[in-house]
């Protein structure tokens, strides 16, 4: 787990899990120190996967809950190493200091050659002020890229 505080409005959590081959949930934790918002979100991981049915997903959960309702919102398309964004989520997400962020794999490839992605990392960028347009897929500060 990585916790990199770019100043007293922003934090980003960042945690890689080693090798991803089943369904895992609470492979990440992170204690919100501040009431603000997510501000950004990205996931990448460093080999892909593949399989001809399922995707491999993602989720966020905030105190045991989806963080996103009923949204999945890190998806990995067969062959893919970067997550694409539930475009359903929109708009603030809020959280408050002391809140609970686990990462859990919901879902992973099946059938036919299945190769399941190696080393998935999550990004999650929290702020204290609302960002503009809220919650950005895949666009981090500046400096964290």
């Amino acid at each position: 787990m990585a916790i990199k505080r770019h100043n007293i409005e922003e934090v980003l959590f960042q945690e890689n899990q080693a090798v991803t081959s089943a369904i895992q949930a609470g492979w990440g934790a992170f204690i919100v120190p501040f009431t603000g918002f997510v501000r950004a979100i990205k996931a990448k991981v460093a080999v892909a996967g593949t399989g001809s049915a399922n995707l491999f997903t993602i989720n966020v959960l905030k105190n045991g809950a989806n963080l996103f309702g009923n949204a999945t919102p890190l998806v990995f398309a067969t062959s893919a190493t970067e997550a694409t964004y539930d475009p359903s989520i929109a708009g603030l997400i809020p959280v408050a200091k002391g809140d609970v962020i686990e990462l859990s794999t919901t879902v992973i490839y099946s059938g036919g050659t299945v190769l399941q992605p190696v080393a998935p990392v999550v990004a999650i960028e929290f702020c204290k002020k609302p960002p503009m347009g809220g919650c950005l897929a895949g666009e981090l500060s500046p400096q964290d890229n």
